[in-house]
């Protein structure tokens, strides 16, 4: 199996940036995992409700602004803005940490670039729809050699077909809209919203190969700078 040298500089740049979280998760895991709901009872947000009361006009305003539903209401949102925040996942939500969580890196920061990337070009960049069963195996067969050596096929699209595939777009939007939705609804989602792991996954290297298909020189560049970057990120992770 023949790979180009732009082919192994994609799969060491998407390596560096898929591990690091799987690292650091297994690090510092410490074995507990909360499933306990926004919805338990909420004595201190009770009494702020109670304490915030006079604050307003009359009774009609008071019970609008502030109410029980806005204790939920507000833990809802602040989870939901959290999960949704780049920040958390490629700055660790510095400099403003969530208190008591551990609050890992993610992602190398550099690997935002591919995300963007990847979001923004999510409908240009598709691959083929599957050839039927029989076709498909004696084509890919006899084209084989020719379609490793070339650049107009994506080397990554050949690795992971199934998630490039027409429509995929949907199917991994409404996964991470599903899993933020169930995760923020929970109290404490540490842990957990590691299954964001994979919708993201599949931003970044659609990311990185969109980005080394259509401007190769910059991605070169931006390559090298991103693995002296990473590298350290990744040893600073391993001798924790």
């Amino acid at each position: 199996m023949i790979v180009s040298p732009m082919g192994s500089l994609k799969i060491l740049v998407i390596v560096l940036c898929l591990i690091l979280w799987p690292i650091n998760l297994y690090q510092n895991f410490d074995g507990k995992i909360s499933f306990t709901t926004i919805f338990a009872n909420d004595y201190q947000g009770e009494q702020l409700i109670l304490r915030n009361i006079h604050l307003y006009p009359n009774v009609l305003s008071a019970r609008i602004f502030q109410n029980k539903a806005r204790i939920y209401l507000n833990k809802l949102t602040d989870n939901f803005f959290i999960l949704t925040d780049p920040n958390n996942y490629f700055f660790a939500l510095h400099p403003e940490p969530v208190p008591g969580q551990y609050n890992i890196f993610k992602f190398p920061f550099l690997s935002i670039v591919f995300f963007l990337f990847g979001i923004l070009n999510f409908e240009k960049y598709r691959h083929k729809a599957p050839q039927p069963y029989g076709r498909g195996i004696f084509s890919h067969a006899s084209s084989g050699a020719k379609s490793l050596r070339s650049e107009n096929t994506s080397l990554i699209s050949r690795l992971t077909p199934g998630v490039f595939a027409k429509g995929d777009k949907k199917a991994v939007l409404f996964a991470s809209l599903f899993i933020i939705a169930v995760l923020s609804m929970l109290k404490n989602f540490e842990w957990l919203n590691f299954l964001l792991w994979l919708p993201i996954s599949i931003i970044i290297i659609r990311g990185v190969d969109g980005l080394a298909k259509n401007y190769p020189k910059f991605f070169s560049f931006f390559s090298l700078l991103f693995i002296v970057f990473s590298l350290p990120e990744l040893i600073r992770a391993f001798i924790k």
